[in-house]
């Protein structure tokens, strides 16, 4: 589905010559304060500008796995190419450039982002798409401008899934990405709102550079009514004395939680407690009969989710 377009190695001079862009609705105090007509975002990958972000990038001292891939990886003779190498490898993943346009046409890098199709090669449903990283250059910080970058993610998400959106992933430890994904996000034009709720914790990175970050998901509204339908049926079935029994409710509440609010105590082996306990009453198997509560959980061990104590 995903296929990374490398324009040449320049900037073209005018925004009349560039193409397939698309526009951003940001505050017009944040166009002023940079010198922007307008921000835009196209699915081109300019390569000179995008080694000078990984060069800041490197330089930043922020938990980010490019950095880490580069680090990785001292002898690769094009760090774009590396940094896409490593992507391309590990999932179908689709980068986005973000320019802010000058009033002569003329455009600078703002960030780059990316949006990877499934969490790995490997996973077997559609449907659930990975926000994955992003840069932003240290001067056109503090502006508010990543929540206008998320949410035109979130809208490409919804504009290529359509109807076959489920949910979307987003895994983060800075604070200001998680205010931005955890308030109502207004997508772009034809694209519904979206808020992220947190649903437990995943290691990001490899080896001795794992960091615990925040696992975030944005559920669809189809999908968390049949998630909620999957598993009030699967109880039903049971007989109406598992129905009305007070574990029964446990899961029902469990579930009915997780899509609108998250896991309030941030703790997926606490859920997977809950469930192993219902099944052993029933002697049936919740995940392998209700096919959305299977999606979902081949999704969380799939990140992974951590099955340790969340720490408070």
């Amino acid at each position: 589905m995903f296929a990374t377009a490398l324009e040449p190695s320049q900037f073209t001079p005018t925004c009349q010559a560039h193409r397939l862009w698309n526009a951003i609705p940001v505050p017009t105090e944040a166009l002023i304060r940079f010198g922007w007509r307008r921000l835009i975002w196209t699915r081109w990958i300019y390569q000179n500008q995008f080694r000078q972000l990984l060069d800041e990038l490197c330089g930043d001292g922020c938990v980010h796995t490019w950095a880490e891939t580069l680090d990785e990886s001292p002898e690769a003779s094009d760090p774009v190419m590396a940094v896409l190498a490593h992507e391309a490898e590990h999932r179908p993943t689709e980068f986005v450039s973000y320019l802010g346009m000058r009033a002569d046409g003329s455009l600078e890098l703002v960030a780059v982002g990316s949006v990877a199709e499934r969490i790995s090669h490997a996973f077997p449903f559609d449907g659930f798409p990975v926000i994955a990283r992003c840069y932003m250059r240290r001067r056109f910080r503090g502006a508010g401008l990543y929540r206008y970058l998320l949410a035109q993610r979130v809208a490409l998400c919804q504009e290529i899934w359509g109807q076959q959106l489920k949910a979307i992933h987003l895994g983060t430890a800075n604070p200001r990405v998680m205010s931005s994904a955890t308030s109502t996000i207004a997508a772009g034009p034809g694209g519904a709102g979206a808020r992220f709720v947190q649903v437990g914790e995943e290691n990001l990175g490899s080896g001795a550079l794992q960091h615990r970050v925040a696992a975030l998901f944005s559920f669809t509204q189809s999908f968390s009514r049949s998630l909620r339908e999957a598993v009030d049926g699967w109880i039903c079935q049971c007989g109406p004395r598992t129905g009305r029994a007070d574990w029964a409710m446990v899961v029902r509440r469990h579930f009915h939680d997780l899509v609108a609010s998250g896991l309030k105590t941030r703790d997926y082996a606490a859920l997977l407690e809950v469930i192993e306990n219902l099944e052993r009453r029933t002697g049936r198997d919740l995940v392998g009969e209700c096919l959305p509560v299977q999606e979902l959980f081949t999704m969380f061990d799939a990140i992974p989710l951590t099955r340790e104590q969340s720490s408070p």
